[in-house]
């Protein structure tokens, strides 16, 4: 079984937008986010301020939603130490004592913003990391939050659901499933071949990232609408 930072990291280099970690355990949490983010800089949101970790340079008394607006829009001020400073690239953003501002809805767009845009690769190698003892998620970022204690099970339950679908339970089953959520497979190193089902019309974002050893697959005509990076790293694929 992978440990907890090598789960984080396998998330981040698949582009995973916004990691969820529910824990008490603050330290083993930043520990495992330390390991797992390499040679990319830090940034620590907390009800103190924002804390830029490799320069040591710390923002007093910043709320979170101008925190985040500031990497939404690093460019705003005109000032290039401005943009330096709030670009996302390459960096991960931590965030603590966030879990009831998570009801804010100003703050849950900005969050949804950011996740498209890492997403979209337009902030190369950037992720969000949550770290809070709850795992209540808003709605609206359902599909960008990963919850980290559970999305190894979840990934493989999808996967042996809808491989069920396409193989054995194929004429039983076939006109339930519409479409496959996003990040439904992403990082599947098991799954190597897949026809989805004919009564599937949508692919979400990166839905098969990084399922490096998915050599073929077979997209019904049924399919209109398919995500960005939904077969992003797919290196195998013919």
């Amino acid at each position: 079984m992978k440990s907890r930072s090598e789960r984080l990291n396998l998330y981040m280099d698949a582009g995973f937008p916004i990691l969820y970690i529910a824990t008490f355990e603050e330290d083993k949490a930043d520990r495992a986010i330390r390991e797992a983010a390499g040679n990319r800089e830090i940034v620590e949101w907390n009800v103190r301020g924002l804390l830029f970790k490799q320069s040591k340079q710390k923002k007093s008394d910043i709320p979170l939603l101008e925190a985040l607006g500031n990497f939404a829009s690093p460019k705003q001020t005109g000032s290039e130490k401005f943009a330096e400073q709030y670009n996302l690239r390459r960096r991960v953003l931590v965030l603590k004592d966030a879990q009831q501002l998570l009801e804010v809805p100003e703050i849950v767009a900005q969050l949804k913003y950011l996740s498209e845009r890492i997403v979209a690769g337009e902030l190369e190698d950037a992720n969000i990391a949550i770290i809070a003892p709850s795992p209540t998620l808003p709605k609206e970022l359902e599909h960008s939050i990963t919850n980290v204690q559970y999305a190894v099970q979840n990934i493989q339950q999808n996967s042996h659901t809808l491989m069920n679908t396409t193989q054995s339970c194929a004429n039983e089953v076939t006109s339930s499933i519409t479409s496959i959520e996003g990040y439904t497979f992403t990082a599947c190193s098991g799954l190597t071949a897949i026809s989805i089902p004919s009564g599937v019309t949508s692919i979400g974002n990166a839905a098969f990232d990084a399922c490096s050893s998915l050599t073929t697959i077979t997209i019904p005509s049924n399919v209109t609408s398919i995500g960005v990076r939904a077969f992003l790293k797919c290196s195998s694929l013919r």
